[in-house]
């Protein structure tokens, strides 16, 4: 079984490295931004090359990905995993998911991007000018 602290840069090469299903990227460009790895068929994963190199050495089965998308455009990511078992995720699981998404995604709006400072430290004193 691989270590999986060593399966995150495998993850993410496949992410932004090389061809694969569902895709984030491909996700927040769909009709519909909810995938699971193969709907109705997890033991025919070895379709995706995450799932034959990555996911089934790590004992996982089915994968569940969100692209967290508003009308403005995608604001985060949502990946679950199943272990390895005979079946993955089914529609009663599916649906909840791609019911929420819009909803976190806008959520995600709220948070401020870039650096931030911590509100219980002051403010660093501006140099003056000179």
């Amino acid at each position: 079984m691989t270590n999986r602290w060593a399966a995150t840069p495998l993850f993410l090469d496949n992410e932004f490295g090389r061809e694969d299903v569902n895709k984030f990227s491909a996700l927040a460009e769909s009709a519909d931004p909810v995938a699971s790895l193969d709907p109705g068929h997890p033991r025919s994963g070895p379709a995706s090359a995450r799932y034959r190199e990555i996911m089934g050495p790590l004992g996982l089965g089915d994968e569940l990905r969100a692209a967290l998308v508003t009308k403005n455009g995608c604001r985060g990511a949502l990946c679950l995993h199943r272990e390895d078992a005979s079946h993955g995720f089914d529609a009663k699981e599916i649906d909840p998911i791609r019911r929420i998404s819009p909803h976190v995604a806008e959520g995600l709006k709220t948070i401020p991007l870039g650096p931030t400072r911590d509100p219980a430290r002051p403010a660093a004193a501006s140099a003056p000018n000179r």
